[in-house]
């Protein structure tokens, strides 16, 4: 059934109301009454567009991870060496938390105020799916070309997921949050410790990697 511009508009109201209300209040504290209260619609309304508050919860995550996984596909699919496409991806992936710090602040605490470990499980998944095939292919292109030594390649590509997560993590807070003295340079010395444990990871030599972050 192809749906109207006014019923991509509908969905998009509840999607919204659904992202404010489960960083706002918790996900498990969320009903799906609260969600149709917000828009103002009637529950049929919701269902029409989603199967449950898990589904809501589900297309938030893969928008928000699907943004960089788009953006680092582009970066992989560019003609650069192994180490100019890691800063690129870097730098743009963390563009866009520094231009959207609410949206990034909002899906933040609504996926980590999820008690339930099964959707957490499945979240997970869901971001090894989109993001451990493009490291995996970075990490055998610097590997080709002499630049990176990794002795266990799947692992070392895993480590770099999470490293990374967390320093999403970490830049959307510092984005949100509002500014206190010393705050820049707590960020700052962060990047300083990511930027050293990722050449360090990887086998780069020291202050190789320019992320510009």
């Amino acid at each position: 059934m192809r749906i109207s511009k006014d019923g991509e508009v509908r969905k998009q109201e509840l999607w919204d109301a659904a992202l404010d209300l489960f960083a706002a209040k918790g996900y498990d504290s969320t009903s799906i009454n609260d969600i149709i209260d917000k828009v103002g619609v009637t529950k049929g309304a919701f269902y029409y567009y989603f199967k449950s508050k898990e589904q809501v919860l589900d297309e938030i995550v893969e928008k928000f991870n699907e943004y960089d996984a788009r953006i680092f596909r582009e970066v992989l699919a560019r003609p650069l060496g192994a180490v100019a496409k890691l800063a690129e991806m870097h730098a743009r992936g963390l563009q866009f938390i520094k231009d959207n710090p609410e949206l990034a602040s909002k899906s933040w605490r609504a996926i980590m105020s999820v008690g339930n470990t099964k959707i957490k499980h499945k979240h997970g998944e869901s971001t090894h799916r989109l993001f451990v095939p493009i490291f995996s292919e970075l990490v055998g292109q610097g590997t080709k070309e002499g630049i990176f030594d990794v002795p266990v390649p799947e692992e070392t590509v895993v480590l770099m997921l999470n490293m990374y997560i967390s320093l999403c993590y970490r830049m959307t807070k510092h984005c949100a949050e509002e500014k206190s003295p010393g705050r820049d340079q707590d960020i700052n010395k962060y990047l300083v410790f990511y930027r050293d444990a990722l050449e360090k990871l990887l086998g780069l030599p020291r202050d190789s990697l320019a992320l510009g972050l």
